[in-house]
């Protein structure tokens, strides 16, 4: 499943590179070759297989079947003129004619191709790929018994050909709504750039498909393209009949679940906006990338392994974090999807399988971070344990009005389940290109993704609430958030600071001095506050060379500590015997984070005889070689300091 050779019996799942999306399909994978199955969060307080193995022999097979029944496996599903509508499909079909753009349940993507492309035949591997599967020839008709899935033994497509001058205006032109009565709900076009790269672009409606779906579909596309048979060995509306006939103990148990998870159900959160609310929902919307350094990446991945989470879950507890903060909410419900991909077979069917639940967090004041990022992996762990439910039922469930919008929640955080830069055809790497439909499902929701090595959080919000720069300032928030997390602290949580050293000068010192003429700091604390604003802006420039303000910091803390070294206390005098150089700069600070005040030596001050005489409580500290340094030795005894020079490669704290 990690397609890893080195693992063995005793590796850790989690820190081995498991996590909670590739988990459902291991718990799958165990089920279709075992006849066993276990829960996530067995899977979670097992870690390894012979931990794993040792559980399922506890248990036994009886044990087993009363965990989870499971009413046998999919079969072909036998030719009808009609088929039923599964929960998930009822939901969106009702939602999409709600939704006035007409777009917001479409799932557009676009790729850019590095080689050549033979369009002829990338239309016929379309072609292929329609007709070897049910679920894109499936219309949706309502009719006097209801809503029904019509399968046509045919139908037309057509490889747009766009034109249009750059990708903004191609896209535009490609976007456009879907008629759920008539198939396919899948079209596809071919641009080519004025540099002459081919640029690919693919949309379905999301009653057809989901995230999940997306990686299939290439991979059959490609396979097409090369001519390869394709093997289809079960639908979407196998899976549809499958649950009709489908026995209600089990999901029984899935409704007592929920019912007793959102007793006494906390008010729907919502954020404060910038404009007022409409009267109705618009489905407008915008989006916001906020992206995390590699190093920062790299941070995450190593306390997560630490600390046995995954990365959606130490994102998601910061997200929580930050919606507690805007809100002063200490119990809310926040939307996010999960793979429904439970059966075996499921993880090669293109449908729309990708449900989304509510999570309940509860970021409660004298809670540390610990306990919460703990009470965070039970809550994901117990929904995806019983997440056989749709969100239709759920509402209902708790008779909660239904309108437009989610009675629930308005806010949802996912992470992307695939690796957008994975793909490819004929050989050809595609390169993935984020294209956006304009719209929102609710007032906002946030995508953690993967790419290059780098995390990165797509912020899609309601333009009519909300404007650019208060989502930029979340996203600041929130990598803020992720910090105080990462320094490992275990801080309470009302603790953690919510604003970057900028936002906080900006909207904190700044107006702060409006009142007060001056800053209550010592120098070496407010440049210690610059240093955490801006760490690789120049602060000294010197024949050349740039000594920026990490490496001024780094510097002068050094110096404070040489003379901590030395036994230096707060109020004495330090003598300076420095040339104009950074190390002048550094010195001046570092004796002042001892508590200690600098005094600058030169060779013609003498202890008689002069106009300036001073008798230093020590020996001066710091000296550098040259006139200077050997005139204010004869002074006082002095310590000698290698200069400083610009490294090759900037430095890191």
């Amino acid at each position: 499943m990690l397609e890893k050779d080195s693992l063995g019996v005793n590796s850790d799942y989690f820190l081995s590179g498991g996590n909670s999306l590739n988990a459902m399909e291991t718990v799958s994978r165990m089920e279709e070759r075992f006849g066993r199955t276990v829960r996530i969060a067995d899977l979670y307080a097992c870690r390894t297989a012979g931990r794993l193995a040792a559980c399922l022999e506890e248990d036994g097979p009886a044990g087993q079947e009363d965990r989870r029944e499971r009413a046998g496996r999919i079969t072909k599903a036998p030719r009808r003129s009609f088929y039923p509508l599964s929960p998930m499909q009822q939901g969106i079909y009702v939602q999409s004619y709600l939704d006035p753009t007409g777009i917001a349940y479409n799932m557009p993507g676009a790729f850019r191709l590095s080689g050549q492309l033979d369009l002829k035949r990338l239309e016929e591997a379309f072609c292929r790929l329609i007709e070897s599967d049910a679920v894109f020839r499936a219309s949706f008709v309502q009719e006097a018994g209801g809503i029904h899935v019509h399968i046509a033994d045919h139908v037309e497509f057509e490889l747009q050909r766009l034109e249009g001058g750059d990708f903004e205006e191609v896209s535009h032109r490609f976007l456009a709504p879907f008629d759920l009565s008539r198939a396919p709900l899948l079209r596809a076009g071919i641009w080519q750039e004025p540099e002459g790269a081919y640029v690919l672009f693919i949309d379905s409606h999301h009653i057809i498909g989901d995230g999940m779906s997306t990686p299939l579909v290439l991979k059959r596309l490609n396979a097409a393209y090369n001519g390869e048979e394709l093997q289809v060995p079960f639908s979407y509306q196998d899976y549809a009949c499958y649950l009709e006939e489908k026995p209600e103990q089990g999901h029984r148990r899935e409704q007592e679940y929920w019912k007793n998870h959102l007793d006494q159900l906390p008010e729907r959160l919502l954020l404060p906006t910038d404009e007022q609310r409409p009267h109705r929902f618009d489905f407008k919307g915008r989006e916001v990338k906020v992206a995390l350094t590699s190093e920062e990446s790299a941070a995450c991945d190593s306390y997560c392994q630490k600390h046995g989470l995954t990365g959606y879950m130490l994102f998601l507890g910061a997200y929580g974090l930050l919606m507690a903060k805007l809100t002063g909410r200490e119990d809310f419900l926040l939307g996010t999807p999960v793979a429904g991909r439970l059966h075996p077979g499921t993880g090669e069917i293109c449908g729309p399988f990708i449900n989304t639940l509510p999570l309940r967090l509860r970021p409660e004041s004298g809670k540390r971070i610990s306990v919460y990022l703990e009470e965070i992996r039970d809550e994901v762990t117990g929904l995806l344990d019983h997440q056989e439910i749709s969100l239709e039922e759920i509402i209902s469930l708790l008779k909660l009005p239904r309108s437009a919008q989610n009675p629930l929640y308005q806010l949802m955080f996912s992470q992307s389940p695939v690796d957008e830069g994975a793909f490819s055809i004929d050989g050809q790497p595609m390169e993935y290109l984020f294209l956006t439909t304009g719209t929102v499902k609710m007032d906002m929701t946030v995508e953690a993704a993967r790419t290059g090595g780098c995390y990165s959080f797509q912020f899609t919000y309601a333009s009519s609430l909300f404007r650019e720069e208060t989502i930029r300032f979340y996203g600041r928030c929130l990598r803020q958030i992720l910090a105080e997390i990462l320094s490992e602290r275990d801080q309470e949580l009302e603790q953690i600071a919510v604003l970057s050293p900028e936002d906080y000068e900006q909207y904190v010192e700044i107006p702060g001095l409006l009142t007060t003429p001056f800053v209550n700091l010592p120098i070496h604390r407010f440049i210690e506050q610059k240093v955490k604003q801006a760490p690789d802006c120049p602060a000294v420039v010197w024949h050349g060379q740039t000594m920026t303000r990490r490496q001024l910091e780094r510097r002068a803390c050094g110096l404070a500590a040489l003379l901590k070294e030395a036994g230096v206390k707060p109020g004495e005098c330090i003598g300076l015997g420095f040339t104009r150089t950074p190390d002048l700069i550094a010195a001046m600070i570092g004796i002042l984070k001892n508590g200690c005040a600098y005094v600058p030596l030169l060779p013609s001050f003498r202890r008689r005889g002069s106009p300036i005489c001073w008798r230093p409580q020590r020996p001066a500290m710091f000296s550098v070689t040259g006139k200077r340094g050997a005139g204010c030795r004869r002074i006082c005894p002095a310590r000698r300091l290698r200069p400083w020079s610009a490294p090759k490669k900037s430095l890191r704290m």
